[in-house]
């Protein structure tokens, strides 16, 4: 591949991929949170 333009291709997507990500980081961070009280209340 000789092509050395490093850009992504336009897709006509517009929305914006960082709220996507910090959805994912803070429903992860809940979903271990939830996990970590269920494991330590069940003791």
């Amino acid at each position: 591949n000789t092509n050395t333009n490093k850009t992504l291709p336009k897709t006509g997507e517009g929305t914006n991929i960082s709220l996507y990500a910090w959805l994912m980081l803070t429903s992860g961070t809940l979903l271990v949170l939830i996990g970590y009280r269920r494991r330590n209340h069940a003791k």
